[in-house]
């Protein structure tokens, strides 16, 4: 996805998140529109805020959210589909759901394994997503 595409509200967000202001990246995500080629990353990202605050319920549902949207309209990034999975599976961990997460982990290793084999430009970026599963 080209930069421009990336609203004001997203860059707020993600600068948010990197400062470990979770609260202003929580209200900076939300504030992206739907209509925006960068929401579903914004979900995403509201989903890892959540996560980072402890908030695991919530962070499953918007971080599940946002996966079934990306299989409905694809993501601009498809290496955060690892990340969100990845995400999903801490945040269902955290909730005491070993067995659960393990098969979430396991199905972001998937995704990781079958992203490259539709594009080989993404090799180095699924690798680095994988890494954390």
């Amino acid at each position: 996805m080209d930069d421009s595409a990336y609203t004001d509200d997203y860059h707020k967000g993600t600068r948010s998140l990197h400062e470990g202001r979770l609260g202003d990246a929580l209200a900076a995500f939300e504030r992206v529109l739907e209509s925006s080629p960068c929401w579903v990353m914004a979900q995403g990202n509201c989903g890892l805020a959540l996560l980072r605050m402890n908030r695991y319920e919530e962070a499953e549902a918007r971080l599940g959210h946002a996966l079934m949207v990306i299989e409905q309209r694809g993501c601009p990034h498809p290496p955060a589909r690892v990340q969100f999975l990845r995400n999903r599976a801490e945040a269902i961990l955290q909730q005491g759901r070993r067995a659960e997460a393990i098969q979430e982990f396991a199905r972001a290793c998937q995704v990781a394994d079958q992203l490259p084999r539709a594009d080989l430009s993404l090799a180095a970026k699924v690798d680095r997503e994988k890494a954390y599963a």
